[in-house]
């Protein structure tokens, strides 16, 4: 529960769907995951049935709702539930922007070279025309964060970088499952943002 309450707080109120409002109401008020899902799933399950009642012959771009939701290979968008960021907020974590964070990160040589080649490494592959995506993944910059902290096995370093990722994954086929949704999708927005969309467009 802690970790629910933790993600919905990360998210934040501004850029929250109803639903993830609900979730942190609820996370509040019980401390078991299933009784929380068990009474807010069929909840988001109604509303997007009555959604698409109303509005899934409505055509977005060369598409209806009822596609974004049913799936279709060649779209362009799908509705997507986890969080939609901000573009004023960021990325943020415990409250904190990304420069913030940088501020508060250990000052050790090994830290400050990968920074450093992050600064000027991508520029000079660009400029030779060697490499399309020349910015390192995240991979360069926790493994040196495993090492200052003392974890120096570095073939655990792959399994720690997949099960931070598999929490996504999971989450994200949690939603797929319970709502009906298809599992991959290309560009994405919420429920909220496509009812406003809808709303614009026929108001």
């Amino acid at each position: 529960m802690a970790l629910l309450t933790a993600a919905t707080r990360l998210l934040g109120a501004k850029n929250s769907s109803c639903f993830v409002l609900a979730a942190r109401h609820a996370s509040a008020s019980s401390t078991n995951l299933k009784d929380v899902l068990a009474n807010l799933i069929p909840k988001e399950q109604a509303r997007i049935k009555t959604f698409r009642q109303q509005h899934g012959k409505t055509v977005v771009g060369q598409i209806t709702v009822d596609m974004m939701y049913g799936g279709m290979r060649g779209m362009k968008g799908l509705v997507y539930e986890t969080s939609v960021l901000d573009p004023d907020e960021g990325i943020r974590f415990r409250g904190h922007s990304i420069p913030e964070c940088q501020k508060l990160l250990p000052n050790d040589p090994m830290f400050k070279l990968v920074a450093q080649l992050y600064k000027i490494v991508p520029n000079i592959l660009l400029e030779q025309g060697k490499a399309k995506n020349p910015w390192p993944n995240v991979d360069a910059h926790s493994g040196v964060l495993l090492q200052y902290y003392g974890m120096t096995e570095m073939n655990y370093y792959t399994v720690l970088f997949g099960v931070s990722r598999a929490l996504g994954v999971l989450a994200q086929l949690i939603w797929s499952r319970a709502l009906g949704f298809p599992l991959e999708r290309p560009k994405s927005m919420s429920t909220d943002g496509l009812m406003k969309f809808v709303d614009s467009k026929s108001g």
